[in-house]
């Protein structure tokens, strides 16, 4: 291919099974009914000898395609830190420590026929926090894939310590060595999801979204648990407008913004070409200020927004 200096287009592509059955199913969190994306998966023939491997996708689902009629087994041997791998039919097996001859529930492909719903649900042992986020409006999972959307972790003294995103169907995990007692804190990609961030619980946040600085709970993650974190985030909507002094665009000043009680809740900073723009917030009656003072004019005030 050549780039002449335009663009090129049709350049499709169309992908063809290969002949033969297939064998299908999906990964879960047996606790959670999570799906599990990225797990390495080994096939294995009728003597238990190595065949082929495969990732499951981002839902959770995976696929070994062109098998000819025969026996096989499947394995999900590359699991993420805390789960255990295993065997369709419900046996475990680390990395290959087991005797193959009694693990795992054969599959049985004759006359061509697909064998699909080979399940896995893996099992989870030791200490984490998960939960699903999702939009309030339609209910809809918010993936990372679409734009950042990062769940901010901090310890009980304030000290920020990571940031998790989410899979395909909006969920995150987060594991610990030990228990203990965590603030959460969700942001998220304007220009992707325009979504309100939050920290927990249901308290929104725009440029500063530090739990402690905005009364946000600990979440106590007792050694050996699972705990449960849903977020549910609002849809946003941005305030934004110019500066200007006798009618020319002025790069200082910033604009306040009020909610109804009259709180202030941000400030909109001057990009420097005097356009403001505020990050989403929640639908709602608002008071803008400009304070002139600060650059020898006087101070505006909008009225509800």
């Amino acid at each position: 291919m050549v780039i002449d200096g335009s663009d090129q287009t049709g350049i499709n592509f169309e992908l063809t099974v290969p002949a033969g059955a297939v064998i299908s199913g999906h990964l879960t969190d047996a606790d959670t009914g999570f799906v599990m994306p990225e797990v390495h998966m080994n096939l294995l023939g009728e003597s238990n000898q190595y065949l082929a491997n495969a990732n499951s996708d981002e839902l959770g689902n995976y696929y070994f395609s062109g098998l000819a009629d025969g026996t096989y087994k499947v394995y999900a041997v590359g699991v993420p830190e805390g789960y255990t791998g295993e065997f369709f039919g419900g046996d475990h097996c680390q990395d290959w420590n087991c005797d193959l001859n009694t693990v795992g529930t054969l599959i049985v492909i004759s006359g061509g026929m697909s064998v699909p719903d080979t399940d896995i649900e893996l099992d989870f042992s030791g200490t984490r926090l998960l939960g699903t986020i999702t939009r309030s409006d339609t209910g809809a999972p918010v993936s990372g894939h679409e734009g950042h959307i990062g769940v901010d972790l901090h310890n009980e003294a304030g000290d920020y310590l990571d940031t998790w995103g989410t899979n395909r169907a909006g969920q995150y995990q987060i594991t610990f060595e030990s228990g203990g007692n965590y603030y959460l804190a969700v942001t998220n990609d304007w220009d992707s999801h325009s979504l309100v961030n939050e920290v927990w619980q249901d308290i929104p946040c725009f440029f500063d979204c530090y739990p402690p600085n905005l009364g946000g709970s600990l979440i106590p993650v007792p050694q050996g648990t699972t705990v449960v974190a849903d977020f549910v985030l609002d849809p946003g909507f941005r305030l934004s407008g110019t500066i200007r002094v006798e009618g020319v665009l002025t790069g200082d000043g910033g604009v306040k913004i009020w909610d109804d009680s009259g709180s202030l809740i941000l400030e909109a900073w001057n990009d420097g070409l005097g356009n403001w723009e505020t990050p989403p917030i929640p639908a709602g009656s608002y008071y803008a200020s400009v304070r002139g003072e600060d650059f020898g004019m006087v101070s505006q005030l909008f009225y509800q927004i």
